[in-house]
C-alpha cells in the first residue's frame, strides 16, 4: 500500500500565488495517484521561521518536508520563481509537481503515516 505524502505550502502574506498553489498541489496529487492527500498552508512571518521551515520564497511547496524544486532556504520573505518548461513562473508546472509527489510516494511505499 502506498500512503500519500504530507504536503505543506509555505507562503507570505501578500503572495499572489499561494492560494493557486494549494489548488495546483491538490490537482497534481490526484494526477500522481494520491487523491487523499492533505495540503497544509503555513504562513511564514519572520526570517527566523523561514530558515527553520526551509522557506525558499513564496510559495514553497514541501513534499514530506523536502523542497522538490531545489530551493535554498533563506531568511528572505519574498516571492519565488520556478523554472518550468514554459519559462519562469510563480508556480511550478503541474507535471513537475506530480512527478515530485509520485517520487515521494514511491519512497514511502508500505510506510504508514503518523
Amino acid at each position: 500500500m502506498v500512503f500519500p505524502p504530507r504536503i505543506d505550502i509555505l507562503y507570505i502574506e501578500g503572495c499572489p500565488h499561494w492560494r493557486e498553489a494549494l489548488e495546483l498541489t491538490r490537482s497534481a496529487a490526484r494526477l500522481a495517484g494520491a487523491a487523499e492527500v492533505d495540503v497544509i498552508a503555513v504562513e511564514v512571518s519572520s526570517p527566523e521561521q523561514a530558515l527553520r521551515l526551509g522557506f525558499a520564497g513564496s510559495p514553497t511547496i514541501l513534499v514530506d518536508g523536502v523542497d522538490p524544486f531545489a530551493g535554498a532556504a533563506t531568511g528572505n520573505l519574498a516571492c519565488r520563481l520556478f523554472r518550468t518548461p514554459h519559462g519562469p513562473s510563480g508556480l511550478p508546472d503541474s507535471v513537475q509537481l506530480a512527478q515530485a509527489i509520485r517520487a515521494a510516494m514511491a519512497g514511502r511505499a508500505g510506510t504508514p503515516t503518523a
